[in-house]
């Protein structure tokens, strides 16, 4: 589970630093249709809540592909991909995964977390993207433990 959720986590980062188009030289070698999706998300991520489906490859040794979707408003964001599923209302992250029953709890930064994983990115695909209203509520960005029975493990690392 900690492989494939810091590999989920480096793919939810990367995602997010593309949309908040921070890493330009990475955007330089993205396709002009991925740009300029890239570009109209940007513009109206602040008034507009996000959502979009995705296919990633992360450079490393082997290439890592991952796919799923991502749901963006403001400084929260909900990622589903690859049996994961990524919570944050942009100060604590929920990383589920529901087949193992765990839930891992810590502190976030929101969008900002994404700028550790700038350089690898291989290739991003981005479709389905769909905009709606925002609806300026984070309920939908956390993930609530209280209502999981006694066969799930949650470990909260914020204290650490």
């Amino acid at each position: 589970m900690k492989s494939l959720r810091i590999s989920c986590l480096a793919l939810c980062a990367t995602l997010l630093l593309f949309l908040q188009g921070t890493v330009v030289s990475a955007q330089n070698t993205l396709d002009t249709k991925v740009q300029r999706q890239v570009e109209t998300i940007l513009g109206r991520l602040e008034t507009e809540r996000v959502s979009l489906k995705y296919k990633i490859v992360l450079d490393s040794e082997p290439p890592i592909h991952l796919e799923g979707s991502l749901t963006l408003e403001g400084n929260c964001y909900l990622a589903v991909g690859n049996g994961l599923e990524i919570y944050s209302d942009g100060s604590t992250r929920w990383t589920v995964d529901p087949a193992e029953k765990e839930v891992y709890i810590e502190r976030s930064t929101g969008v900002k977390e994404a700028f550790a994983y700038s350089d690898s990115v291989k290739e991003l695909k981005i479709s389905e993207v769909q905009y709606s209203s925002a609806k300026g509520e984070v309920k939908s960005f956390r993930f609530d433990t209280s209502k999981l029975d006694s066969s799930w493990v949650v470990t909260d690392l914020r204290e650490e």
